[in-house]
């Protein structure tokens, strides 16, 4: 018996739904943050010497985006506008997200938020925040005794 699959339309149209409920949820807790129109894909890493933030803002560049941090959160802001083209011309599919978006993320104590670089290239936004000297993880052998 073919299994019959769902179109592609029909699943993507469902996720941006759910995305909605979600938004609309939690927007009395976050009001500043329910007139976004994307929530732009995030990683978060770590190695011995800084926090690393990876974020996807394709077709952006550094004049759309501000990264700010207060107290102990990065705050990152921007807004990704319409192709004029696209406006002057009859849409038959429109999957591609526009407007403006805010991402908070707490930072660790360990960080040294007044360090903090950014850079966007490709597409992806990347913040490197240093960790203060204590916090960099330091390495000793223990000795282990037999029997």
């Amino acid at each position: 018996m073919e299994r019959k699959r769902l179109p592609r339309l029909f699943s993507e149209g469902f996720s941006r739904e759910i995305e909605r409920l979600i938004d609309d949820f939690f927007s009395p807790f976050f009001p500043e943050e329910a007139t976004r129109s994307f929530f732009p894909s995030m990683d978060i890493m770590e190695d011995d010497k800084s926090l690393i933030i990876k974020m996807d803002v394709p077709g952006m560049t550094q004049k759309d985006i501000s990264v700010e941090i207060q107290d102990d959160q990065l705050i990152v802001k921007g807004e990704r506008k319409e192709e004029e083209e696209i406006k002057k011309k009859n849409l038959y599919v429109s999957e591609r997200r526009y407007g403006s978006f805010l991402r908070r993320v707490r930072l660790p104590e360990y960080v040294e938020g007044d360090k903090a670089q950014a850079k966007i290239k490709d597409g992806v936004l990347t913040i490197t925040i240093p960790k203060k000297e204590e916090a960099k993880k330091k390495s000793v052998s223990v000795k282990i005794e037999g029997e």
